[in-house]
């Protein structure tokens, strides 16, 4: 039970946290400027130069059109947290939209701050497996009817025909440029946030020591680690081979350690940029 509550705050924090930033780079630098940051936020900023609604209402009414695809398809569980985040976000702007004071000093500085902004917002939200809906939603239907298609291009697909709606309806080119400044910006910080603080090594020992080694590893500095067996090419004897994946934190004092108790061995380093397991990302993390 104590898990469920942890997991229910992490998320709640996570899911506020993601609305407000979302919520700000919009009334502050994209909705100001023209700016499409693809996605629903970006549909709902051209819609509402249409109609007569606010941005937010506009948001609400097509997050619910799509989430209710959604909910048709895959059920209602699996719209819930992104029918949530969509909610928010939408009274967070009808509530903030005039009150919180917007840049357009510089079109191509809004662009970027708005698109890291964007970023770390849905950075936080799939650091712990989290959609935030919309066109992710629609990109999942497409592939349940036609498995074939590639998920990556249908996302980009979706954002692209976004941004040439939204360039037809504000009748500027430049909207289409800096959309895609401001795409190009958050897609960076989300690989960052996701990917990139998550790296790790993955650490391969070849060594005629490998129970010293083990040991060592194991019972002195708390780590797992996974014997396999080799034998060299050249010599033809028996190797041990030790594998194990550590933060980058840690990097530096398994090489000294490896390097003190066996100055022979045969050290193979590789980047992993994921490691689901104990010490790193829980399996049911996305669940």
């Amino acid at each position: 039970m104590k898990m469920d509550v942890r997991k229910v705050m992490d998320e709640g924090w996570r899911m506020l946290a993601s609305v407000i930033l979302m919520g700000v780079a919009m009334l502050v630098f994209t909705v100001p400027n023209h700016i499409v940051p693809g996605g629903v936020s970006g549909l709902s900023t051209a819609v509402a130069e249409l109609v007569p609604l606010k941005v937010g209402t506009v948001n609400f009414i097509l997050s619910v059109i799509i989430e209710g695809m959604g909910c048709l398809n895959f059920g209602v569980k699996f719209v819930m947290r992104s029918l949530i985040i969509s909610t928010g976000l939408s009274i967070f702007l009808n509530i903030f939209e005039g009150m919180i004071p917007a840049y357009t000093s510089d079109p191509l500085v809004a662009a970027i701050a708005g698109g890291a902004m964007f970023g770390v917002s849905c950075g936080i939200l799939l650091g712990r497996g989290i959609s935030s809906g919309g066109t992710d939603t629609i990109t999942l239907i497409i592939k349940k009817y036609f498995p074939h298609v590639s998920v990556g291009k249908t996302l980009m697909l979706t954002d692209a025909l976004v941004v040439l709606v939204s360039t037809i309806i504000f009748k500027n080119i430049d909207v289409a440029i800096y959309s895609a400044f401001t795409i190009f910006c958050s897609g960076q910080v989300v690989d960052k946030i996701v990917v990139g603080m998550d790296v790790a090594k993955l650490i391969y020992v070849i060594t005629d020591s490998p129970e010293k080694i083990q040991n060592h590893l194991v019972e002195k500095m708390d780590l797992g680690v996974t014997v396999l067996t080799g034998k060299g090419g050249f010599s033809q004897t028996e190797k041990g081979v030790l594998m194990l994946a550590v933060r980058r934190t840690m990097f530096s004092a398994v090489l000294r350690a490896v390097k003190q108790l066996d100055v022979n061995s045969f050290v193979i380093v590789q980047d992993a940029s994921e490691v689901w397991g104990e010490g790193f990302k829980e399996h049911n993390q996305g669940q």
